[in-house]
């Protein structure tokens, strides 16, 4: 059956024969058995296991890493620790290597793997962390090495490594990363069907986190005041990559919430799981955080509680931040500025973007960072509970009366530091030394203003001081523990910060590392007068307690330690290991290793400590900010001259020798004085009328009037002779405008969309301002628009409005309305064609814009100067009226037909 075929192969000297056996194919055998019989019988009651789809290895543990955390946080950018680099790989590093200013590079992981690459050094990690997050408003996932990955055998097979933090523009700590004087908002947003909206908020910073139903016409609103760096939104809402293409041409595809907030590059945005939002599940987590009742927050205001709480315990991993009470924002208990007001009040910014010409600016003369971070809230939501307003009045009096004591005051404060900050990076295992220290500083500072205002006579000062805890005995605790002026010299050096009498141990290790120490130098002295001053004994690097000295000089050595072993030289260089500094070098590494050891455990006992009180120390730390704000309120009013407004509850506001602060501080600079002016807005006249030439003034007076009206609902002092400001439920402004291509809105457009919010939202209580309402389309339209806003203003609002125009016309039209009164700016003209802006503003109608000598001042060729005089002239011969006479309408007969 079997054939053998042999062949002869001859190799050098060798030769042997090569055999190959072949067989005769077998009968293919045919089964008998049923395809029914071939089936297994299986447990039912053990469920099948689906298969799991798993990564094929790449050969290499890096690479293997980068794509499981990429496919884990596909919304981050992925820095992986290699030795003593952060790197980028693949399509993180093609994409932002450029941004980062990085060279991209290929690298070579294994035979047939070849990726784009970029890195730097683990030093340079801030400054890429700053590009990333507040530049590019990335989300960072920072990968580190941890130890070793063994194989059976229990060798060496690579590094382990693992996602240690989510790095967010909302949930960043580090101060470095932070503006002192803002908060740093992460919002969960949580759209409900019925067009409510839950929302919440943190700074993760501090810990502060509030809550608030809203709706979706006012969110644009709350989105102004609130100002997050990050928003997070349901998984839902997230839009296909088709629908982002599209968007950039139409952002009127996208949902309005993703609308809204799509067109502020300031706001980062991210998505989370839908499920994360469970109103059940915060009631739970509040009440197990808090101990407190959670039933007075709304169930959409908890889901985006539960969502906020989620995704900052995902960002840090394995740490948990210090989070206060939380409380509920309610626009009941604050005056509304809508986002229109927001920025052309140019309150916490300028139109330019500084914050340094806008009112924030000039009001900020406080003296701490949670004092300035406080005073941006309190302008952004002023008060609207009268009594409230007084209480922070009678205080701001009472510093502005007593001189003396307000400048001790503020020079403790400048002393203080922010301690909000420092126990939340304590509590994120990211604190120092100097973190404690800056909660000492701070409870002490609070024991000494006890001290200072023990003896004031002023009742809301005394209890703002009584709810100041200066937890005297944890303060006392930190003091004895660390050595604070060792911390404040910021030495390089591993221990040294524990005062050595606070542990029963340390005293005696330190006793033992001095005499140590003193007998290494004397081995030093000797051995250098013996072999010169450059010898020197070293006791870490690669090669451990040794000698190195000169090779000229290692002759005397060795003949005065023939035991002397050499472990390395160079030409200029030797190094011996000497057994008399061998024991003197290991006797001090150990003592030093006990003394880090005890020193660590010191620090986390006073870390627990005032982890323990964080929640009293905390809320202590926000009434030293409120009394920060207001006696740098009684340092304005003085430096100033700004008075105390008298609060009412009529429907009435009166100032009289008002200013704008703003434009009184630049011009102050300048040596020029600012011309005060009168304003009263009540049941008589609640409408202003407001005509005057260009640069005559008039948006500034309309600007200084609702500031005046913010300033007195902070509690502030005001920028005029007296003051009465009936209570304001909201502010609006109608001042400026640009167009809004993005979303197809022309100038005009935009315009008439603020007027709408304006008529729709506005209450009898409100105050209103609007400039140049209606110049933005032709004259008949404009002026048409200006009567109808007008009239719907007086009849159906009634509320209290200053409106600017140069319709003059407009006057002659408003005979018929009782509670429009007209008044105007002007300019004075010499004989010899001179004039000059008088910014007073007085009883009557400006009948000319004066646009011409406007022009002329900016500079216009005089050609075309005298060309527009020719065509005034022709048109002011044959002007006709734009409109007659209009009376009143009648809405009730209106009504009645509807």
């Amino acid at each position: 059956m079997f054939r053998i075929l042999s062949k002869t192969f001859t190799t050098r000297n060798l030769t042997w024969p090569r055999t190959f056996i072949t067989t005769t194919p077998l009968n293919k055998r045919v089964s008998k058995i049923n395809l029914s019989e071939l089936v297994l019988e299986t447990e039912t009651s053990k469920p099948v296991t689906p298969l799991v789809r798993k990564e094929i290895s790449t050969g290499s543990i890096v690479l293997d890493t980068v794509r499981e955390y990429t496919k884990k946080y596909p919304l981050c950018v992925l820095l992986v620790q290699v030795g003593d680099f952060y790197e980028l790989y693949e399509s993180h590093a093609s994409r932002y290597a450029p941004q980062l200013d990085l060279k991209l590079t290929k690298k070579s992981i294994t035979v047939d793997t070849i990726v784009d690459f970029a890195g730097f050094p683990l030093r340079a990690l801030d400054r890429y962390l700053d590009i990333l997050v507040n530049r590019l408003r990335c989300k960072v996932a920072i990968c580190e090495q941890f130890g070793s990955v063994s194989r059976q055998d229990k060798s060496a097979l690579g590094i382990q490594r693992k996602i240690t933090r989510i790095i967010t523009p909302g949930t960043v700590i580090e101060e470095r990363f932070l503006e002192s004087n803002q908060y740093n908002y992460l919002l969960s947003v949580f759209p409900n069907k019925d067009s409510t909206i839950g929302l919440a908020w943190v700074d993760v910073s501090v810990g502060e986190f509030v809550m608030q139903q809203t709706t979706l016409d006012a969110l644009k609103d709350d989105i102004a005041r609130i100002r997050p760096r990050e928003v997070i939104l349901p998984e839902s809402m997230k839009p296909s990559d088709d629908l982002l293409q599209q968007g950039l041409f139409d952002q009127e595809v996208y949902d309005p919430v993703t609308r809204l907030l799509i067109t502020d590059p300031n706001i980062a945005i991210s998505y989370v799981d839908d499920n994360q939002y469970n109103a059940g599940t915060a009631v739970r987590t509040l009440q197990n955080m808090f101990k407190s009742n959670a039933l007075e927050f709304s169930q959409i205001e908890l889901a985006a509680g539960m969502a906020l709480m989620m995704y900052v315990n995902e960002t840090h991993i394995n740490r948990k931040p210090k989070w206060q009470n939380p409380s509920r924002f309610s626009m009941h208990d604050s005056v509304c500025i809508d986002s229109a007001a927001m920025a052309s009040l140019e309150i916490v910014k300028s139109l330019q973007g500084r914050r340094t010409d806008s009112l924030i600016g000039v009001l900020d003369c406080t003296s701490t960072s949670a004092g300035s971070r406080l005073l941006t809230r309190w302008i952004s939501s002023p008060l609207t509970c009268i009594d409230s307003i007084r209480n922070r009045l009678d205080i701001v009096e009472y510093f502005k009366d007593n001189t003396f004591l307000l400048d001790d005051l503020r020079n403790l404060l400048r002393q203080s530091t922010d301690a909000q900050r420092s126990i939340q990076r304590l509590a994120l295992k990211r604190g120092q030394h100097s973190d404690l220290m800056e909660v000492w500083y701070t409870l002490d500072i609070m024991k000494n203003i006890h001290e200072k205002l023990q003896q004031t006579t002023s009742e809301p000062t005394q209890d703002l001081v009584t709810s100041m805890d200066p937890h005297e005995s944890l303060a006392h605790y930190i003091r004895d523990a660390f050595d604070h002026e060792r911390i404040q010299a910021k030495e390089i050096k591993d221990y040294g910060f524990v005062n050595h009498a606070f542990h029963p141990d340390l005293l005696q290790l330190h006793n033992q590392l001095d005499e140590l120490d003193t007998q290494r130098l004397n081995l030093q002295n000797e051995l250098r007068l013996l072999c010169g001053n450059s010898l020197s004994l070293m006791a870490d690097g690669p090669l451990k307690h040794i000698i190195e000295i000169s090779s000229r000089k290692a002759p005397n050595l060795v003949e005065k330690f023939p035991h002397a072993i050499l472990l390395n030289s160079t030409k200029s260089k030797k190094r011996y290991q000497v057994k008399e500094w061998t024991d003197i070098s290991v006797q001090l590494g150990s003592i030093e290793s006990q003394i880090i050891d005890i020193e660590s455990q010191v620090f986390d006992q006073v870390v627990d400590k005032v982890l323990d009180q964080s929640a009293t120390i905390l809320q202590s730390c926000r009434k030293l900010a409120e009394l920060d704000v207001l006696t740098s309120f009684s340092h304005l009013a003085r430096q100033n001259r700004y008075v105390r407004p008298r609060m009412t509850h009529a429907n009435r506001t009166m100032i009289l020798g008002g200013r704008h602060p703003v434009v009184e501080a630049n011009l102050s600079r300048k040596g020029q004085t600012f011309v005060r002016n009168d304003c009263d807005l009540g049941a008589d006249q609640r409408i202003w009328l407001l005509t005057g030439p260009n640069m005559g003034g008039k948006s500034t007076f309309l600007r200084q009037h609702v500031i005046i009206v913010l300033m007195a609902h902070m509690g502030c002092f005001v920028p005029a002779d007296r003051a009465w400001i009936g209570i304001t439920d909201r502010i609006f402004s109608r001042v400026g405008a640009a167009d809004n291509l993005a979303q197809n809105q022309s100038t005009f457009m935009v315009e008439m969309s603020e007027v709408s919010t304006i008529l729709k939202q506005a209450t009898a209580r409100s105050t209103v301002i609007m400039d140049e309402v209606g110049r933005g389309t032709s004259t008949t339209d404009g002026f048409s628009l200006a009567f109808g806003i007008l009239d719907f203003l007086h009849n159906q609002i009634k509320c209290r409005t200053i409106y600017a125009t140069h319709y003059h016309e407009l006057a002659d039209t408003m005979t018929g309305y009782d509670k429009i009164k007209c008044y105007k700016t002007s300019i004075e003209e010499n004989s010899l064609g001179g004039f000059r802006f008088v910014h007073k503003v007085e009883p009557g109608i400006c009948r000319q814009s004066h646009g011409l000598k406007v022009a002329q001042l900016a500079g216009l060729p005089t050609q075309v100067i005298k060309k527009a005089e020719s065509m005034w002239n022709i048109l002011q011969n044959s002007q006709v009226p734009i409109v007659p006479h209009l009376t009143e309408p009648n809405y009730d007969e209106q009504k009645s037909i509807v």
